[in-house]
């Protein structure tokens, strides 16, 4: 591939500010370590949040262990999570999601992501509550782009919407249809996390895909830094 003068600098600048939202970051994780105090951390947000990807980044500055529910789930169940729902059925699935999430409540100093639909349950906000609760929030045409370029095959209530349409705009369009269809049910059950993060590159630039993992794991030190309160706190 061939950089003109503008597209190097560009990139050169981009590969400071991944260095430099590093080193911050590394620094606050030193903080938070001592604030948490083995406190867990729990990760929700709807697909396409990335929150696997920031709750490995969070777990390793940490030193906790990490943990994916659905992974736990799929080892519970001896079969993927695409399987369940096709074959149990969305409800079986909740009640593997509750179970994992019960058995997790004792464990101290780990990362937890979860499901985009672990919310909806009062029963896991009551396991979630042992911990901090953090909510990776973007916009549902962010959100697309990103379970698209991720691939649906893994998302079961993605799939199902995008199975009758075609490549292109017309899938992207029936994704963010349903994944705004999904939001309005459940953002009054996301807003009730602890922490909530922004996954837009800023207010007025959401960027194609939003702000990088580096830097979404920043913002997540940042507010962590923050005496926790009963109203959640945000950026």
């Amino acid at each position: 591939m061939k950089y003109v003068r503008g597209d190097a600098r560009h990139l050169n600048h981009c590969v400071k500010l991944r260095v430099v939202y590093r080193f911050l970051a590394k620094a606050l994780a030193a903080e938070v370590m001592e604030l948490l105090e083995g406190t867990s951390l729990y990760l929700v947000g709807m697909m396409g949040s990335g929150k696997s990807t920031v709750g490995k980044i969070l777990a390793s500055a940490l030193k906790y262990p990490y943990l994916d529910c659905d992974t736990l789930i799929e080892k519970m169940a001896g079969c993927s999570v695409a399987e369940i729902f096709s074959e149990e059925g969305e409800e079986s699935f909740r009640e593997l999601e509750s179970q994992v999430l019960h058995e997790l409540m004792p464990f101290k100093a780990v990362v937890v992501s979860t499901g985009g639909g672990v919310v909806v349950s009062k029963q896991n906000w009551g396991y979630m509550q042992h911990g901090v609760v953090i909510w990776l929030t973007g916009p549902p045409e962010l959100l697309s782009r990103r379970a698209l370029r991720d691939g649906t095959q893994s998302r079961p209530l993605l799939s199902q919407s995008s199975a009758g349409s075609d490549e292109g705009d017309d899938e992207y369009a029936a994704t963010v249809a349903k994944l705004q269809d999904i939001l309005d049910k459940r953002r009054h059950m996301y807003e009730q996390a602890d922490l909530h993060i922004p996954l837009e590159i800023s207010p007025t630039d959401p960027g194609d895909c939003g702000a990088t993992p580096a830097v979404v794991s920043y913002r997540c030190w940042r507010l962590l830094c923050l005496p926790l309160s009963k109203t959640p706190s945000t950026l």
